[in-house]
């Protein structure tokens, strides 16, 4: 096959708008699985939030429940203004549930899991909240994802982490 410029030409502005796409607009799945950008908060969902891979992850402390304030971290960010962050732990470790359901624009979580949940989102700051006995799971994101709805993306990430936030399942991806 003879390459022509003009095939050349059209090689080379499909590379560039490929370069340029917008963010994948697949929903961050409410079933977490394998990898994982931290011990159990999963990779997949962790990227689609952020609009693309994140550049640097930093896991903190553990997900033993009933040890104080943020007992659990895991901090993800995309190099620019978008910072995504998972804490759970006990008393203090973030908002409850009853005051974040204060909030003008909260919304209820609906999930199958043990306690209760709320969602909130104000400028560039989602955060989606469950409380579960004295435990409190929360994900938060500031930024924006152009064509991502923030507070979704979210709720969704805290739900998929609730059969070992909340329901006594073996939190996935602890080293060995």
């Amino acid at each position: 096959m003879r390459r022509t410029p003009a095939t050349l030409t059209g090689l080379a502005l499909a590379l560039l708008l490929g370069a340029c796409s917008t963010p994948d607009d697949s929903p961050v799945p409410t079933t977490a699985a394998a990898p994982w950008a931290c011990p159990g908060v999963p990779q997949e969902g962790v990227d689609l939030i952020l609009g693309g891979a994140a550049e640097d992850t930093e896991t903190r402390n553990s997900w033993e429940p009933g040890l104080g304030h943020a007992t659990f971290g895991c901090l993800a960010d995309r190099g620019d203004d978008a910072r995504l962050t998972v804490t759970y732990g006990g008393p203090g470790s973030g908002p409850t549930a009853d005051s974040m359901k204060t909030m003008r624009g909260a919304v209820p979580i609906t999930a199958d899991a043990t306690g209760e949940g709320w969602a909130d989102q104000s400028d560039e700051l989602n955060v989606a909240v469950w409380e579960c006995g004295d435990n409190v799971l929360m994900v938060r994101f500031e930024g924006t994802v152009e064509g991502r709805d923030s507070l979704t993306d979210a709720t969704h990430l805290l739900v998929s982490m609730l059969p070992w936030a909340c329901d006594g399942a073996e939190v996935p991806g602890l080293p060995g």
